[in-house]
């Protein structure tokens, strides 16, 4: 094992722990492979993509609108058709507003006709202040919209609609943006799988035997599909950025407590707020911004989101692996792609450097940790809507015979949550958040990145997850850490799967991991359509 400590390289034998450890890894691993073989790749399996609409990215989409050269109906319309064809073969959709949708494009293009014709605006807000202006987008379900479902994936809350709109929903409609569907979660967002008994699975476009990923992987699944443009997430331990990497999209984590988390499902104390971000998915990269900015209303004037990003600057560190032997060994593959990112940024003049920090050893403990707050409604009275408390023991059960109205993972994350560790080991781990935060941010700066990996590989077959869990540590451990974070794919890998990688950067520093992003894109191409494209 090597570690880095006050700019010396250190070497520490691996003790017997660690082999059993890594032992137990490889049979789990083993065992999931198995398990794999019940899943059978299908591949290509989505209808082609037959409208040039659907490939165009929302900033230059919003140019037509605002200039007459394209109509929102038209636009919302090709869209609602899209999510039509490809629904019933990914599942990602839960509720949908394609009337009212249609509705509100059309108001869209009677407000730019009369712009046009050179009168003041209607209802006096102009369509030049709305940098969305008619483009359709996908909500979540744990993000309130109006009419809407918002249910979190949970059976206790089957039929409930929102009231009202998140803050953020409301941003992206005064943006001028619609909203079109509401997408798939796990229940209650506990999982990185999109699955619960009320909707059942979504699957993934790249490949119907692989995991969306999750909390978001019925927005990340619709927007990889050519289904949805721009869509909402949530983040607290990766479902953002899980989702998107298993995609193939884009998705951006940002600075936290930047953007309002109001109305979301399940309500999470102060101290489970700090670590949770809304932030945006999006197929093209030179979306991320500006829909961005719309997630942050006012608060835009914290972030340097228009400062010009000088890459020949940059400090660029990289890690492959986090060293926990209880972790999937990160793929050949997923290291080259880290590899080929470097030397890319490399070559544009920035100052690149390997990094390795013990203490992502303990990634798992320090999240864990850092979630277990005051005030914190125990995850068995949750999955009653808080009306009263499952019984996990009986819910084991009844699953045996397929008589659980919950899902396996959900039922053993009660298990879980009502066995945490220790009251020292927390304090412990909590203590070694604060010390790994601050050696990140020292490390960063103002002007440096990491590159780090979304998850060991992107081939996780369904019902393997509850396996392989404490991968997604790749992306939770940074919840903890108060830093920007966006995921960035990298094309497809040799099974044509995505690839991606995280880049991170400290607190309000967003505009370097969207610069980055936005570069990266320059090399790696970003997404792959999963089907063809017949027009």
């Amino acid at each position: 094992m090597i570690s880095l400590q006050k700019g010396q390289t250190i070497y520490k034998m691996p003790s017997f722990g660690f082999y059993t450890k890594r032992s137990i890894r490889t049979l789990l691993d083993i065992f999931v492979k198995f398990i794999g073989l019940l899943y059978p790749s299908k591949q290509q399996y989505l209808p082609p993509i037959t409208d040039r609409l659907l490939l165009e990215p929302a900033v230059d989409l919003v140019k037509r609108i605002k200039t007459g050269q394209l109509k929102s109906e038209v636009l919302v319309k090709a869209y609602i058709d899209r999510i039509k064809t490809v629904q019933p073969h990914i599942n990602a959709v839960i509720d949908e507003r394609y009337d009212e949708a249609i509705i509100d494009a059309i108001e869209v293009d009677k407000r730019v006709a009369h712009e046009l014709h050179g009168n003041e605006p209607l209802n006096g807000v102009s369509i030049h202040s709305q940098p969305l202006l008619g483009i359709p987008f996908s909500g979540k379900d744990s993000v309130s919209i109006k009419g809407m479902l918002f249910m979190a994936g949970c059976p206790a809350r089957k039929g409930i609609r929102a009231t009202k709109d998140a803050p953020v929903c409301e941003r992206m409609r005064n943006a001028g943006a619609i909203p079109v569907c509401m997408t798939n979660v796990p229940e209650l967002l506990l999982w990185y799988n999109a699955h619960n008994k009320t909707f059942g699975q979504t699957f993934n476009p790249y490949d119907k035997s692989i995991i969306p990923g999750g909390s978001t992987g019925g927005n990340s699944s619709l927007i990889a599909s050519a289904g949805s443009l721009v869509g909402i997430a949530s983040d607290i331990g990766g479902s953002t950025r899980i989702p998107a990497y298993f995609c193939g999209i884009y998705g951006h984590c940002p600075t936290p407590e930047l953007v309002p988390t109001d109305e979301h499902w399940p309500p999470y104390p102060p101290g489970r707020l700090r670590m949770l971000s809304y932030g945006p998915m999006v197929r093209y990269a030179k979306d991320i911004k500006p829909v961005f900015k719309v997630f942050l209303g006012d608060k835009v004037s914290a972030l340097k989101l228009d400062e010009s990003v000088d890459l020949s600057r940059l400090k660029v560190h990289y890690m492959y692996a986090i060293n926990d032997p209880l972790l999937t060994p990160v793929s050949a593959e997923t290291r080259k792609g880290i590899d080929e990112c470097v030397q890319h940024l490399k070559s544009l003049g920035a100052t690149v450097k390997e990094i390795n920090l013990d203490k992502f050893e303990h990634s798992f403990l320090i999240w864990q940790s850092s979630m277990k707050v005051e005030n914190v409604t125990p995850f068995a009275e949750e999955l009653t809507n808080r009306n009263g408390a499952i019984n996990p023991f009986v819910e084991i059960m009844k699953s045996v015979y397929g008589g659980s109205d919950h899902t396996i993972e959900a039922i053993f994350g009660s298990i879980f949550d009502a066995n945490p560790p220790k009251e020292e080991v927390l304090r412990e781990f909590k203590a070694m958040a604060e010390e790994l935060k601050s050696e990140i941010h020292q490390l960063l700066g103002d002007d440096g990145v990491l590159l780090f990996p979304d998850h060991p590989d992107s081939e996780v077959k369904l019902n393997a997850t509850l396996f392989n869990f404490k991968n997604c540590v790749y992306t939770a451990v940074w919840n903890c850490l108060q830093v920007a974070v966006t995921q960035v794919p990298l094309g497809l890998n040799t099974k044509r799967l995505p690839l991606g990688v995280q880049v991170i950067a400290k607190a309000f520093n967003d505009h370097l991991t969207i610069a980055v992003a936005e570069e990266l894109d320059t090399r790696f191409g970003g997404w792959v359509p999963p089907t063809r494209i017949d027009c």
